[in-house]
């Protein structure tokens, strides 16, 4: 992972840990996995998925 995306996934963690909340859309599945608690996936504006990190591509 670069150093901005270390950076990045360090605020991240440190804004829901205190309550926030953020929403992330991204193509980058390894780095939703290692800050998400919930991933919805859309597909063509829709809402096809909702799960937890890595449950995700254990069922594609």
């Amino acid at each position: 992972m670069s150093a901005t995306a270390t950076a990045v996934a360090e605020l991240i963690r440190t804004h829901t840990r205190d309550g926030g909340t953020v929403v992330l859309v991204s193509h980058d599945t390894d780095f939703v996995d290692g800050v998400a608690d919930t991933i919805w996936s859309l597909h063509q504006g829709r809402l096809t998925r909702s799960s937890r990190p890595l449950e995700q591509r254990n069922t594609k």
